[in-house]
């Protein structure tokens, strides 16, 4: 069955919106992270990938995911709008990829209502991961199947699989697909605690990376099995495994990784030489880009490769469909291909050797494109894009 993704919003770092995202990748002008105290104790500064997203929690109320989310239902309503007029509300559904919902709220009120740290108040409306999907719902007018999917870093990659199946269940006739997470301190000195979390800016497969900055972003598209409006891409495969190798260690040979981009290619009907750029899960710490420098070296040894969490930030439950936004933007042609802003000696030695971009103005010599999400537990997502054909 043929998918169509059928425009994108998007807020991240690069830009909030597919214009700004545009302009900034034709100008090779990106925005730098921001040095942001308050989010490590001792006043240290960490690099993040910040939106200019304004919120003023109030209570229970609703979220700044629920902010952000608003404005991106904002910028493709019409497309919402013609998918519920195309094939009525009630076969328009949605799936929305988060791992970091509301847990900023969630400090906010923890010491907003603690008397002292040894009277911890906790208000669980305030942690939604869930409810999420009824907000969604209410804003979107969506009548078909509407839920959330929460796998770590690759939950908005798996959005889209779940998506597409289902519109090829015959569920649903298009299906709106979202990612979203916010900054918290929870997930920044989490990862500070694991040892993966860079107080420099990152630097993906570098010799001297020391870890991952964190970011956050919304992205959201419809996907239907008809084309709706301009700006469409087709999804032409898709690929998933699990690790089972540990809780937050990838499995360090890269096989699990390996077999969803071999399942992806297989469900697109096109080999690694049809394929013109891979997006990369690329995080910068030591053992996801060992690994995952590994698997594209099975299976994508010369094509051309980069990650962009040096350039967003790692916006963990919205990085899946961020990733897919830049690989329907190359896939159209819209821009270069994002790279790796040192020298290619400066790659590191010890992993397995791939098409790492390191130039400037590379452009894809084919369309079709890949995206790679990994996340915790061995989760592993692999999306295939491509031009809209007959």
């Amino acid at each position: 069955m043929k998918l169509f993704i059928s425009r994108f919003s998007v807020m991240c770092r690069l830009g909030m919106s597919e214009e700004e995202v545009i302009d900034a990748f034709r100008q090779e002008k990106f925005p730098e992270l921001e040095m942001t105290e308050g989010y490590l104790p001792g006043g240290v500064k960490v690099p993040l990938g910040r939106v200019n997203v304004p919120f003023t929690p109030s209570g229970s109320g609703p979220s700044r995911n629920d902010e952000m989310i608003s404005q991106a239902v904002s910028q493709i309503a019409d497309v919402i709008t013609e998918a519920k007029k195309r094939f009525t509300a009630e076969r328009v559904g949605a799936v929305i990829g988060t791992s970091n919902l509301a847990v900023s709220e969630v400090e906010q009120n923890i010491v907003a209502n603690s008397a002292s740290p040894r009277q911890l108040c906790y208000d669980a409306r305030l942690s939604r991961i869930g409810d999420l999907s009824g907000i969604f719902r209410k804003m979107t007018g969506c009548g078909g199947p509407v839920y959330t999917v929460a796998t770590a870093c690759s939950s908005s990659a798996r959005a889209f699989i779940s998506a597409a199946r289902l519109i090829e269940a015959g569920i649903c006739d298009a299906v709106v697909v979202a990612g979203t997470d916010t900054l918290s301190r929870i997930a920044v000195a989490g990862f500070e605690s694991l040892g993966v979390l860079s107080l420099e800016p990152c630097l993906p497969f570098h010799r001297s990376r020391s870890g991952m900055n964190i970011g956050e972003g919304t992205a959201m598209c419809v996907l239907s099995h008809e084309m709706l409006g301009d700006r469409s891409t087709m999804l032409m495969g898709y690929g998933a495994s699990s690790d089972g190798y540990h809780i937050s260690s990838p499995e360090p040979t890269g096989t699990y990784a390996a077999i969803a981009m071999k399942d992806a290619l297989k469900a697109a009907g096109l080999k690694s030489s049809d394929i013109g750029y891979v997006c990369l899960h690329g995080t910068g710490t030591k053992l996801n880009d060992g690994m995952e420098a590994k698997a594209v070296a099975k299976v994508f040894p010369d094509v051309p490769a980069s990650s962009i969490k040096h350039l967003t930030g790692h916006t963990l439950g919205a990085s899946g469909i961020i990733n897919e936004f830049i690989c329907s933007l190359v896939a159209r042609g819209e821009i270069s291909l994002p790279f790796h802003p040192y020298d290619s000696t400066d790659v590191d030695p010890v992993i397995d050797d791939f098409n790492l971009v390191t130039e400037p103005d590379t452009a894809a010599g084919r369309p079709y494109t890949v995206s790679n999400s990994f996340a915790f537990g061995g989760n592993n997502a692999v999306l295939v894009t491509g031009p809209c054909r007959d």
